[in-house]
């Protein structure tokens, strides 16, 4: 059963990449978002899904983010802000703990 780590499951893409995922039963899917409840709210029948695994936390939580993407097939990093402004910099550090979590894998 391939597994696969989508990092920014409350956005649009994350959204839709997880319900393309789900339509096979063979896939398991592990989700990082910020807000469970928002994903919840977002998507009850898809966080309720037996072969999805929430890890709802920090985005600077590097172990958070390596428990969710080891031994994935692959990983979608869809992270983003809905606007920009100087000094924003949600993408960039998010990026950054990706890379960091990779590393301890």
């Amino acid at each position: 059963m391939p597994t696969y780590a989508i990092i920014g499951a409350t956005g649009s893409t994350g959204q839709q990449i997880l319900a393309q995922l789900l339509r096979s039963p063979d896939n398991k899917v592990k989700v990082y978002c910020r807000s469970r409840a928002k994903l919840e709210k977002l998507s009850p029948k898809l966080v309720a899904h037996p072969n999805v695994n929430v890890y709802p936390g920090a985005l600077n939580d590097v172990q958070l983010i390596a428990d969710c993407v080891a031994n994935s097939k692959a990983i979608f990093l869809v992270i983003g802000a809905n606007v920009s402004y100087p000094g924003m910099r949600m993408v960039q550090d998010g990026a950054h703990s990706v890379v960091a979590a990779l590393s301890t894998i």
